[in-house]
């Protein structure tokens, strides 16, 4: 595993998600919503599934990347197939590089249940730029 994917940012823990394996290209991580994200009709709110799709599609492209090298996300899709409850056993977002170019990478993500119901998909883009010393 790159060195700059040993990090695990604080606010995974509050939120319920964190990463399982991570591999040139590919990350999975886990995740057990909770009713602290539940929308008023009891389903666990679009944002919290739009938010681990994009942490786990970011991260697949963030695993490929050079040392110096960061991104941002600059365009998200996410299809929402099925609600997404409080479900017993958690989650699991899978996420794979599509396309690394010099400024833009692709990826897509899919998440699950524990018995492997599609729950969503989103693909994403991300600008690849040179961190800067100094910069954050």
């Amino acid at each position: 595993m790159p060195n700059h994917m040993l990090a695990v940012p604080a606010v995974h823990g509050s939120i319920g998600i964190w990463p399982v394996a991570v591999e040139h290209g590919r990350v999975v991580f886990e995740a057990t919503p909770s009713a602290r994200f539940f929308n008023p009709m009891a389903l666990v709110h679009g944002g919290w599934t739009a938010m681990l799709l994009d942490t786990a599609m970011g991260c697949a492209v963030h695993s490929v990347l050079a040392s110096g090298q960061s991104y941002a996300t600059v365009d998200l899709h996410t299809s929402f197939v099925r609600p997404v409850r409080d479900r017993p056993g958690g989650l699991r977002c899978e996420a794979r590089l599509l396309h690394l170019g010099s400024w833009i990478a692709t990826a897509e993500g899919r998440v699950y249940d524990a018995t492997e119901l599609l729950l969503a998909h989103g693909t994403e883009t991300c600008q690849i730029f040179v961190m800067r010393p100094g910069s954050a």
